[in-house]
């Protein structure tokens, strides 16, 4: 039984990297400033009444995320998988914990609290220029490519969901059904 709501579970929280990883890409298409000016007032007056949900999106992302890396190390502890399969994956999925963390618990960063504060802040390299952001900020280089914290690429992050999907799946299905034997 164990085996089965493992696999099962690491199948839908990296399906769900896919799912959520497409509403936040869907929105900033939809948070794009357009060039009409008459639409151009349209879009500001839109953003000055409702709040800006990227952001909250974005969190879901990153929670989406790290609970497949834990959820996959639940499959690595049993043996279900190999880990050149999730490799890709896991890769990608780099620091997600850390700017899920710091995300979660920013409050006490605000007030220079929080337990990982020389993590939040980091330089990297975007269209190149070197830049410091942190885990709460997100940068969109010229390319459209979404990064979170600087550090998490969700378009990359979505890809290698899809690739790795199958193989979950197959492993869900072979738990399963030796469960059934």
């Amino acid at each position: 039984m164990k085996h089965m709501i493992v696999a099962s579970t690491a199948w839908r929280w990296v399906g769900s990297v896919v799912h959520q990883g497409q509403r936040v890409l869907d929105l900033q298409e939809r948070m794009k400033m357009p060039r009409d000016l008459e639409q151009l007032s349209k879009w500001g007056e839109h953003f000055r009444k409702n709040p800006d949900m990227s952001h909250i999106e974005d969190h879901y992302f990153i929670t989406s995320v790290s609970k497949s890396v834990e959820w996959l190390a639940e499959l690595h502890k049993l043996d279900l998988i190999d880990s050149t399969v999730t490799e890709p994956f896991l890769n990608e999925a780099g620091q997600s914990a850390v700017a899920r963390n710091i995300r979660e618990h920013y409050h006490k960063y605000v007030n220079g609290q929080g337990w990982q504060r020389d993590l939040n802040i980091i330089k990297t390299e975007i269209d190149d220029l070197t830049v410091q952001i942190d885990a709460t900020s997100v940068a969109i280089d010229q390319q459209g490519i979404r990064l979170i914290g600087g550090r998490i690429s969700v378009q990359a992050l979505i890809i290698e969901a899809q690739k790795l999907l199958p193989a979950l799946y197959e492993c869900k299905e072979a738990a399963m059904n030796s469960k059934l034997k």
